[in-house]
């Protein structure tokens, strides 16, 4: 089972970058892309991130396994996908990472 929708592979890319620039020496461009290629591999998701948890060792080092861990979960949570318009209001996934980085 795929861990996103093909029609979002943009948005994921996106996110990627975003996450990687913040977290990684490496080029955010060229690890997102690497990281996306390797997320559309067909093996069971438990397979999936245990190969990345080995496959990125080299560029995240010691935070690799909280970065796989944190993608699988935000790949789960679809936290990718932008934020609708609330009017004014705070959108229920907005208000779930606030507390989380409390």
């Amino acid at each position: 089972m795929a861990l996103f929708d093909e029609k979002d592979e943009s948005l994921v890319k996106t996110f990627l970058f975003n996450k990687i620039e913040r977290e990684c020496d490496a080029d955010p461009a060229i690890m997102a892309d690497y990281i996306l290629v390797t997320l559309q591999n067909d093996m069971p998701a438990s397979d999936l991130k245990q190969h990345c948890k080995t496959d990125l060792t080299e560029f995240f080092g010691d935070s690799t396994n909280v970065f796989v861990d944190t993608l699988f979960e935000a790949l789960g949570r679809k936290e990718y996908l932008p934020v609708k318009e609330t009017n004014g209001r705070e959108d229920a996934r907005d208000i779930i990472n606030k507390a989380r980085r409390r």
